[in-house]
């Protein structure tokens, strides 16, 4: 079975307020309980959590919405983390600076970047990519060599590497991007929503 979706359809689901959202919405200052089992590490006199992302058997890269209203402690990841601001804006501290990210910025965080994520509200959407940093290097090995992504990406990949870079791009409402992450958007919550229906038919 195949469930097909649209533009508004999208946004309906991205806009809908989840369980989780409710509730930071209502105690303001409340974060994730996954965050009190996290581990954590000390890097330079600060006690930073360590987050792992999860992936699925055979499953190289995720991608999910954050929850709006609450707010993420400081804390590093273990994967590359591509970072897509859908509308609105997120406020982050990155390795002691106040970053604003707005609609249509992408930031890349190698692993060890040292973040975290101010309270947003219902109008800012950021959408999460995890990709396993095999991967990374895989996907983007065929970049020209002269320009700022390669060197980011030559800079990633290398073990020896300290891994506390970022890249941000402003797209300035670039519409083909736009339009490339909603074509990835609505491609994954299809699937995730044909599986669903497929799952339940099953169970008939």
């Amino acid at each position: 079975y195949t469930w097909y979706m649209d533009k508004k359809e999208l946004e309906k689901i991205l806009f809908e307020l989840t369980e989780k959202e409710k509730y930071y919405k209502n105690n303001p200052g409340s974060y994730s309980n996954r965050y009190d089992s996290a581990p954590c590490k000390q890097i330079n006199g600060q006690e930073i959590m360590v987050l792992e992302p999860v992936f699925k058997p055979n499953q190289s890269i995720m991608l999910r919405k954050d929850s709006r209203y609450g707010f993420i402690p400081f804390s590093i990841y273990t994967c590359i983390n591509i970072q897509y601001i859908y509308s609105g804006s997120a406020t982050y501290w990155i390795n002691g600076k106040e970053i604003v990210l707005n609609q249509g910025d992408i930031c890349i965080f190698d692993r060890n970047v040292i973040r975290s994520k101010m309270r947003s509200g219902y109008d800012d959407i950021m959408i999460q990519i995890y990709m396993k940093n095999d991967y990374f290097k895989n996907a983007v090995q065929t970049v020209n060599d002269r320009n700022i992504l390669a060197q980011f990406v030559a800079e990633t990949i290398t073990e020896c590497n300290n891994h506390e870079n970022y890249i941000i791009f402003r797209t300035n409402h670039n519409k083909k991007i736009a339009d490339l992450f909603d074509q990835l958007l609505i491609a994954y919550f299809e699937d995730k929503k044909s599986k669903f229906i497929e799952s339940k038919k099953l169970k008939q």
